[in-house]
């Protein structure tokens, strides 16, 4: 005979999810007009796609998780029609779940993962400063990487500030890329973030991982990972789930989707998600500290986001992120963590082949969180 099913509660916000929907799609749509108006390196004429994940770093509960494009649930099931022209759209993949599934190169948001690495590692401290001018020259004449800048004197503050290139090329073959992977898995990344449904691991790079997919590891490939290229790739989840790390003082929860489940009738609880500790980064206090304040500078004067939160009044933290990909135009990402009135929540944001993260990816994030205030 049937049985009633139980009842699952999600930890979805429903406000949340809705102004995140909105606010990709804008964005992405917005994105893809504005490119094909100009033909820049950077335009977003390619943009068709995009996802957003917010965190409540207080239980690494899921909030909002959002990815464009995406489908109407009363056709997909009513219409087999409207599902084939979903499954053979190879252009949009509307069918892709991109917050937890879609694995990209993260650029420059891993950054800040290497920085405290470092500091951990004693391969810098604040002190530490390195000249930026525009080329990176250790591996020449064979290979000259460049900045996206000309940043002179920097150090630790002002490379995250900034995303300079050539502070983060030494700090990462000074590191080393056992280091780096060392500390990347503690951060959750290249790693199973536990959340109930289906997800993506990612990609790590390493030597280990390029040899056993037929390629060669070479010396300079290490400086390419440590500013999030290579083979480096994670998803949203991921990526949300390394700043509520980062905010929550390097303890790594499970990131959870389930709040509770009940029976059919809703008056007994069956079982209840409680915060579960994944993992304890290896970074000290004082070093994570370090992290976070230079985090904030990226939203404040002289930062990648000062354009969009400048005067925003909400301390936030933040990295922004212009991926490389080898398949189209630039990635734009944004991740961070804000402190908001009544609860810590941190964030990660892609707009796919769109070009620069903080004027392309911040704004979907202002959108969300001043839905908060």
């Amino acid at each position: 005979q049937p049985v009633a099913g139980n009842t699952v509660y999600t930890t979805l916000d429903s406000n949340l999810q809705k102004v995140a929907n909105v606010s990709l799609a804008n964005n992405v749509q917005a994105a893809q007009r504005a490119g094909a108006s100009t033909s820049t390196e950077y335009d977003g004429e390619d943009c068709v796609a995009g996802a957003a994940v917010v965190l409540n770093v207080k239980d690494f509960s899921i909030l909002a998780a959002s990815t464009y494009p995406s489908y109407d649930l009363t056709k997909y099931l009513e219409d087999s029609n409207y599902y084939t022209s979903l499954a053979t759209d190879e252009t949009n993949k509307p069918l892709v779940n991109r917050a937890f599934d879609g694995n990209y190169v993260p650029g420059s948001v891993f950054k800040p993962l290497v920085a405290a690495a470092a500091l951990q590692e004693g391969t810098i401290d604040t002190n530490t400063h390195v000249e930026c001018n525009h080329y990176y020259t250790f591996y020449a004449p064979s290979y000259i990487p460049t900045c996206l800048g000309w940043h002179g004197d920097v150090d630790l503050q002002k490379a995250i500030k900034v995303s300079c290139n050539v502070f983060f090329y030494e700090v990462g073959r000074l590191l080393g890329i056992d280091n780096i992977d060392l500390y990347a898995k503690q951060f959750g990344l290249g790693q199973a973030t536990g959340v109930e449904i289906g997800e993506s691991t990612g990609t790590l790079a390493s030597p280990e991982y390029r040899t056993s997919n037929g390629g060669v590891w070479q010396p300079g490939d290490v400086i390419q990972a440590a500013i999030g290229q290579s083979d480096n790739a994670f998803t949203p989840l991921q990526l949300a789930t390394y700043c509520a790390t980062i905010a929550n003082n390097g303890t790594r929860l499970k990131t959870h989707l389930v709040k509770q489940v009940t029976n059919y009738n809703r008056d007994q609880v069956i079982s209840e998600t409680e915060p579960e500790v994944v993992s304890q980064v290896d970074i000290s206090q004082e070093n994570l500290k370090i992290v976070q304040e230079a985090m904030k500078g990226v939203t404040q004067s002289g930062g990648t986001a000062n354009s969009i939160f400048g005067d925003y009044g909400i301390t936030i933290a933040a990295k922004t992120g212009t991926a490389e990909n080898s398949t189209g135009k630039d990635h734009a990402w944004f991740i961070g963590c804000a402190n908001m009135p009544n609860e810590d929540i941190a964030f990660a944001v892609i707009v796919e082949n769109s070009g620069f993260g903080g004027s392309e990816a911040a704004p979907i994030i202002k959108n969300i969180l001043t839905s908060i205030l």
